[in-house]
């Protein structure tokens, strides 16, 4: 598995924040555990196919997929063994979804259009090259286009998600609770 990791350490008095970017590409060394994060998670799925388990629900993904994932989800991914998954995750505090459609909902998928697909992968690559060199204002750059891509998701929701207000998620149970009450 090939997987890298970058932190910021932002001062931002954004609401919303990136706390990291990763990215993986399936290897034999893979380790697929079900865990959860205190942030929201967007991956982005640059290549391959595979699928995604959320709880107990388990759906196929491939590239120009992008699934968010809310704060204290259980989840994992596992990869085609013919065509290696590879994807960017970005960990965003400050941001809770809820899609509206009636179900408490912990995840979404989009699935972009080619047009989409390559906008979204420049905004991601531009943020890699900013995290990985760490010229002055990386932070900034990083944090502005996370800002655009969010408004790319709400849009690819067709306004059916909105931003919850930022919980103290003690418990993966109780952020579930908390989540199908504001629905």
């Amino acid at each position: 598995m090939s997987l890298n990791r970058y932190d910021l350490n932002t001062d931002s008095d954004s609401r919303i924040q990136l706390l990291y970017i990763s990215t993986a590409k399936y290897g034999d060394d893979w380790l697929s555990v079900p865990h959860t994060h205190a942030c929201t998670e967007l991956f982005y799925v640059q290549g391959g196919c595979g699928s995604f388990l959320v709880g107990t629900e388990s759906f196929s993904v491939n590239k120009g997929d992008l699934i968010a994932i809310n704060p204290m989800v259980e989840h994992t991914e596992t990869s085609s063994q013919t065509y290696p998954l590879e994807y960017i995750v970005l960990g965003v505090k400050g941001l809770e979804l809820s899609f509206g459609n009636g179900g408490n909902r912990q995840y979404q998928v989009s699935r972009f259009q080619p047009d989409q697909i390559t906008q979204i992968e420049s905004y991601l690559q531009c943020m890699l090259q900013e995290i990985t060199e760490q010229a002055p204002g990386y932070e900034t750059i990083c944090q502005s286009l996370l800002n655009v891509l969010i408004v790319l998701l709400m849009r690819s929701y067709d306004q059916s998600a909105c931003v919850l207000p930022e919980a103290n998620h003690a418990t993966k149970t109780s952020a579930t609770v908390r989540r199908y009450i504001d629905e």
